[in-house]
């Protein structure tokens, strides 16, 4: 886990993703791809939850989470081909 602060004094935690988290994650996630700029899917598809929740449960490759006040805000993956 590594702290941060935030221009406005904020600070954010990032931390691997806990089995806890799939949720929030997941609906992080829907919120970008739905935006239709970053990522080429509208809607993140049920295997794609399946296969997020199983890598953060197994903690397969590195799943991080930002979080500010107990909130996650961000996440980041990499995972082994």
């Amino acid at each position: 886990m590594k702290k941060y602060s935030t221009k406005d004094g904020r600070i954010v935690v990032v931390r691997q993703a806990e089995e806890n988290d799939v949720r929030e994650v997941i609906d992080i996630m829907d919120s970008v791809a739905s935006e239709g700029k970053y990522v080429p899917a509208v809607r993140i598809s049920d295997a794609q939850k399946e296969s997020i929740a199983k890598s953060i449960r197994e903690k397969a490759g590195l799943f991080a989470v930002a979080e500010i006040d107990g909130k996650i805000v961000g996440e980041c993956n990499l995972s082994p081909k």
